[in-house]
């Protein structure tokens, strides 16, 4: 059992992050997309795909639960499908299932219900590299401040997806994130190539993050990437899933129940100010609706993601002016939702994304969130 003491972690969490009204008292429900359990670093590329962001969220409401029973009612399902998934009422990719009528009825239910949108989405490869930046950030670069610090993340964030092939070997030929300390002078020799050919395409902050790297170089140092777990960048996705309890104190949290995550979760005695927290609950997806409209939520959060991962903003601008009626529907309808979401508390979302991709989320909220 390990004693994890949350009163410092909600302390930061709350002023870095400035959420409001989290003494609340809400209702979290909760079922995630894209649960990679780990990301790994192999010979050939990696254990599992980094284009959709992992995502952990759902339902929320405050007061009584709200009777949810007509959303998942007449959508011209099979009898057989005891769970419903988003898989049951739209399949594809994001574009593709923004067609779909039956996931319009479902949007449009929602939307007029007493409930609101939460979630926690976390971008693999950026989470994955941005100890790169913790590692090398001086004096210098905090004066900027941290939209700067950020920046200088999104734009390794691009260049990885630029070349991932050659970082992926980099990676694995110097057991990244666990660099020996004789070795931070290679392995930055070899990384510094890379961030050079694009030094005139990105913002300034890219040429500036490499004079960084040139100085960890001359000092031998990368103080994040030390006595880690060999080729294993993300090792558990636990804090995904402990962060909304102790930030959101005073409201219940229900978890679909599955075993490893509640075995993690029950790994940690979490206390909050020398008291216990037993907010967290773990339910079958199967009898409880608001955990199966969590699920279809989530599932299309997550295409979302792929969408946003993939495409620079020029191509997703192009690809929203050739939606059809029906894509525009759908896509309105969730992003008013994510709207009314942000109204009722901006604390409802959590975000480990790039600069870059967080401006695509904005864009799109600004254009169809009214």
């Amino acid at each position: 059992m390990i004693n994890f003491d949350t009163t410092p972690a909600r302390k930061a969490e709350l002023q870095f992050n400035k959420i409001p009204n989290a003494d609340a008292v809400y209702s979290f429900f909760y079922d995630e997309t894209n649960n990679i359990k780990k990301f790994r670093v192999k010979e050939k590329g990696f254990n599992v795909s980094f284009d959709s962001n992992f995502v952990v969220g759902g339902v929320a409401y405050d007061g009584q639960r709200p009777d949810l029973s007509h959303v998942l009612k007449n959508l011209g399902l099979q009898k057989t499908v005891s769970e419903v998934k988003l898989k049951h009422l739209a399949e594809g990719c994001f574009e593709e299932c923004l067609t779909s009528g039956k996931l319009n009825m479902f949007l449009r239910r929602i939307e007029d219900a007493p409930v609101y949108l939460h979630f926690s989405s976390m971008n693999i490869l950026y989470w994955s590299i941005v100890d790169i930046v913790d590692s090398v950030i001086d004096i210098r670069s905090l004066q900027h401040g941290p939209a700067f610090l950020n920046q200088l993340k999104s734009d390794l964030y691009n260049v990885c997806r630029l070349e991932i092939t050659a970082i992926q070997d980099i990676f694995y030929r110097y057991k990244y994130p666990n660099i020996k300390k004789e070795e931070v002078e290679s392995f930055i020799d070899e990384f510094l190539p890379l961030l050079h050919k694009y030094t005139s395409d990105f913002d300034p902050g890219l040429y500036f993050l490499t004079e960084l790297l040139e100085e960890a170089r001359a000092e031998g140092d990368l103080p994040f990437l030390f006595e880690e777990e060999d080729l294993t960048p993300i090792k558990s996705l636990v804090g995904f899933y402990t962060r909304p309890i102790y930030v959101f104190i005073n409201s219940q949290h229900f978890f679909d129940k599955e075993d490893e995550i509640a075995r993690e979760i029950g790994e940690y005695r979490m206390t909050y100010e020398g008291k216990l927290i037993t907010t967290y609950h773990f339910l079958d997806s199967k009898a409880d609706i608001i955990i199966q409209i969590s699920d279809v939520l989530m599932g299309l959060t997550g295409k979302l993601s792929t969408f946003i991962n993939t495409f620079p903003w020029a191509e997703i601008e192009a690809k929203l002016l050739r939606f059809n009626q029906a894509q525009i529907d759908n896509l309105r309808i969730y992003m008013r939702l994510i709207s009314k979401s942000l109204q009722k508390n901006p604390g409802f979302f959590h975000q480990i994304e790039s600069s870059d991709n967080r401006q695509k989320y904005s864009a799109m909220l600004e254009l169809f969130g009214e």
